[in-house]
């Protein structure tokens, strides 16, 4: 089965200029945030003090967003959330969700792997009812309707998987410009 309206980019971790601060950075947020992984929140938000680092990936993700979608209309500030979702074997989880009410249909997701092992774990979609696994590469960029269902799939090695997850909002609905 085919997953209609994931699109899937390789842009690379060229973005940065040190690949490896910005893993640790976002590996010793990961270990900080134990007190909201207790109360079932398994992601979480970029420190503030860190943000300035992503920017460059945000501007590349609103630039992919743009070129896939160009009559979207999506605003300056164009994040309604960004957060990290940072597994190994040790604090891996999978739930099935999505990021708005599918009578909205308007906002879309993305999800860019910073850091991906072997055996860390793949995302799965649901689809038409069926349950569709993608295996993304590091440095791929995952961009789909935030109705759509989906979960990371539970990592079974001891490195950090590093995902960081944009929800891209737009001023109109998808029969304006998901379909091509």
């Amino acid at each position: 089965m085919t997953l209609k309206y994931v699109e899937s980019i390789h842009i690379g971790t060229d973005w940065t200029d040190d690949y490896e601060s910005i893993c640790n950075k976002l590996v010793t947020q990961h270990k900080w945030s134990h007190r909201r992984y207790k109360s079932g929140k398994y992601v979480f938000d970029i420190a503030p003090n860190n943000i300035r680092y992503f920017q460059p990936l945000f501007d590349r993700v609103y630039h992919e967003v743009k070129g896939l979608y160009p009559r979207a209309d999506i605003p300056e500030k164009f994040a309604s959330a960004i957060w990290a979702y940072v597994s190994n074997k040790d604090r891996s989880v999978t739930f099935l969700h999505n990021h708005m009410k599918e009578k909205i249909q308007r906002d879309i997701s993305t999800v860019y792997y910073l850091k991906k092992p072997e055996g860390s774990g793949d995302i799965m979609f649901l689809v038409d009812g069926e349950k569709v696994i993608h295996t993304p590469e590091e440095g791929d960029l995952l961009v789909f309707p935030a109705t759509m269902y989906h979960a990371p799939m539970p990592t079974e090695c001891d490195e950090y998987r590093i995902a960081i997850n944009i929800n891209v909002i737009t001023n109109n609905d998808y029969s304006n410009f998901l379909t091509r």
